[in-house]
């Protein structure tokens, strides 16, 4: 029976992991596995809250879905931002060696994709918003706040924006002084 238990809570971890959850019964799972153990606790009452827990996991899966579809978008997203960005910061991307038309192709789709990255952010954000409010709790992706990740990455983005825009500028008005300075 304490395989049984045993395989059930791992059942439940495994759900919560995939659903990026994050379980709530560590502790209290060992003190009554421990429990049963010495034949203080039924075990089949045990296995019948655990399973109790997996429907409600499962139900809350269900739910939870839709948005964990666009989160993993949204962070695909930005692995390929971040991909791109280095690919913009390297000196050699011109370079015609092997695989770089391969290369420039992903570049093109990345950057498309990162287009595309405030909307999706905003909807994703919108959607989030409204699954609290409809719930009365926050959505948490592997116990972190999602419209928190949100609102930071926002924030990181439009300083990197901004460092781009005092670069960019730096750069024009140096091109100028020295135009200047040939003349």
């Amino acid at each position: 029976m304490k395989e049984l238990v045993l395989k059930k809570r791992a059942e439940l971890e495994e759900i919560c992991q995939k659903t990026h959850l994050i379980p709530e019964i560590d502790s209290a799972v060992k003190y009554v596995v421990e429990a049963t153990e010495s034949g203080s606790v039924d075990p089949a009452i045990v296995l019948e809250q655990i399973e109790l827990q997996i429907a409600q996991v499962k139900e809350e899966a269900f739910v939870r879905k839709e948005i964990l579809e666009k989160v993993e978008k949204w962070l695909s997203a930005c692995d390929e931002e971040y991909w791109l960005e280095e690919y913009n910061s390297d000196e050699n991307r011109y370079n015609a060696g092997r695989g770089s038309y391969l290369t420039l192709k992903r570049a093109k789709k990345a950057c498309a994709l990162v287009k595309k990255l405030p909307a999706m952010v905003d909807a994703l954000t919108s959607k989030t918003v409204a699954s609290e409010k409809d719930k009365g709790i926050e959505f948490t992706y592997d116990g972190t706040c999602l419209v928190c990740m949100l609102e930071n990455y926002s924030l990181s983005r439009q300083e990197k924006e901004q460092e781009r825009c005092r670069q960019w500028e730096l750069k024009k008005l140096q091109g100028q002084i020295i135009v200047e300075k040939e003349v």
